[in-house]
């Protein structure tokens, strides 16, 4: 049975009623009367500041974690754990605040003393913290055995913590089946981080039987109830029609509801969309201006696009793209080390350096990123690899001469690189015959 939930104010009519009639009718007041209103007032702040929607008998929606305010919450907790010392379900939300404020030492300390009590919340908290290594030596077969713990009394967090390490075989044998039987039991109680998982191992047929349309179902299930991640999903699989009949218009729709929640990917997506025109009037204003929400959110393909954009302006401004081109690689974007190897094999906006050039290259090339590829095979194994007057340099000034876009779409003459090559072998002869003909001592 829930509880009814008895809020600060209520207690503290409860308690001015008390003293009105101690004070009016001369009633003697039981020492235990005085001790257990203020337990109850702290009791309910402590609660109505910390408490997550996953704990029993808890008669509100809890407190999200984004949404927890250690500064508030802290001293309220502390303040209800003096009044009743035992308390499971208080050691737990002092715990839950401290972790967030990141003093992770006495959460973890008090975590375990809820958890050892039975309690599930406590359970899977201590699991995060032996999962993550905070306030304890990260240990995945210890997180796993707590998750277990509080997932067997139907904790969804811990259920879907569970199947996260069962997918990626940590602390347990990696088995997909089992992560999906988790994340489903998370998700048939409505947990949404369980529904998008799910749903992707229907995306992937990881332990399930590949299936578009389940996982359209159980992304929208998620982004139904706000996940972002979810809603980004959905958006790409209408804008592919993958699983659903394809439609822009819901796409973006999808796309705009993840913006709004900082989800970066489903901003440069809209951006694209604006750009081309697709499922909305084409915006080139609009495309900018979430090409820089993305972009300033750290999301490499975006840096790498506004990079771009300030290179392709009229009159360019290579200083800001060279900017933007950076921030990009040290994000791992192939396209954006890639652009930025061209910045400095050219000397734009930087001195020229071949061999930052090649390095870049060779990242851009690792990262997955073709056209980068090539050229790397072509500066290393090419015509005339350092020979005679065929330095890298050399190579690197004639791929530069050759090339005809600056979009991060490679493309050069390749009738230029036969015309190299030719040249590198007449060099070649030459010098061989010179050889041949320099005077002996």
């Amino acid at each position: 049975m829930r509880r009814r939930l008895l809020t600060a104010a209520a207690v503290a009519g409860v308690a001015a009623a008390a003293i009105g009639l101690y004070f009016i009718d001369g009633f003697s007041v039981r020492t235990s009367w005085i001790v257990s209103v203020p337990s109850k007032i702290n009791d309910a702040q402590c609660q109505a500041l910390a408490a997550s929607r996953f704990e029993p008998h808890v008669a509100q929606e809890g407190v999200a974690r984004s949404k927890l305010d250690p500064t508030k919450a802290i001293p309220a907790c502390r303040a209800a754990l003096r009044d009743d010392p035992n308390s499971p379900a208080t050691k737990f939300r002092l715990a839950r605040a401290l972790e967030i404020a990141k003093s992770y030492g006495e959460a973890f300390r008090l975590y375990t003393g809820s958890a050892q009590q039975g309690y599930a919340a406590a359970q899977g908290g201590l699991g995060q913290m032996y999962e993550h290594g905070r306030g304890v030596v990260q240990n995945y077969a210890t997180a796993a055995d707590w998750y277990l713990k509080a997932a067997d009394q139907n904790n969804p967090p811990a259920q879907d913590a569970l199947g996260a390490l069962y997918q990626l075989g940590h602390g347990v044998t990696q088995d997909f089946v089992q992560a999906a039987a988790w994340y489903r039991k998370a998700a048939d109680n409505g947990y949404g981080t369980a529904e998008i998982n799910l749903g992707s191992l229907y995306l992937t047929g990881h332990g399930v039987t590949r299936d578009m349309t389940q996982a359209a179902f159980w992304y929208r299930k998620a982004a139904e109830g706000g996940v972002g991640q979810a809603q980004h999903n959905l958006g790409l699989m209408y804008a592919t029609g993958q699983g659903v009949r394809r439609d822009d218009v819901q796409a973006i729709t999808w796309f705009r509801k993840a913006a709004g929640q900082d989800v970066h990917e489903s901003q440069f997506n809209l951006s694209l969309m604006y750009e081309r025109g697709q499922g909305v009037p084409r915006d080139h204003t609009q495309a900018l201006a979430w090409l820089r929400k993305a972009a300033d959110g750290g999301l490499g393909p975006a840096q790498n696009n506004l990079g771009a954009s300030y290179e392709n302006q009229t009159p360019p401004d290579d200083r800001m793209a060279l900017s933007w081109y950076r921030k990009g690689a040290s994000q791992g974007d192939g396209t954006a080390e890639y652009n930025l190897g061209r910045f400095y094999g050219a000397g734009r906006a930087v001195p020229r350096d071949h061999t930052i050039a090649l390095g870049w290259f060779r990242r851009a090339a690792a990262h997955g990123y073709a056209p980068a590829a090539k050229v790397v095979r072509v500066l290393t194994r090419g015509p005339a690899r350092g020979r005679r007057g065929f330095t890298l340099g050399n190579l690197i000034s004639a791929f530069f001469r050759g090339y005809n876009s600056s979009n991060g779409d490679a493309h050069w003459d390749d009738q230029y690189w036969r015309d190299v090559a030719a040249d590198h072998a007449r060099q070649e002869n030459e010098a061989a015959e010179a050889e041949m003909n320099a005077p002996r001592e």
